[in-house]
């Protein structure tokens, strides 16, 4: 059976313009979008905690 999506949450991010842009070019160059990056960067970042990585 497939997975029922419930995403629900919004995030809102301060960026440096200059950040913003680079990561709106890598985004279009690489044909992803924000969501799925992000979303990627969270599960890293929580899998790495949870080993107690630094």
């Amino acid at each position: 059976m497939p997975r029922k999506k419930t995403m629900t949450a919004t995030l809102i991010l301060r960026l440096p313009p200059e950040l913003l842009a680079q990561f709106n070019l890598a985004l279009a160059q690489n044909a992803q979008t924000a969501s799925l990056v992000l979303r990627a960067a969270i599960r890293d970042y929580v899998i790495t905690a949870a080993r107690g990585a630094k």
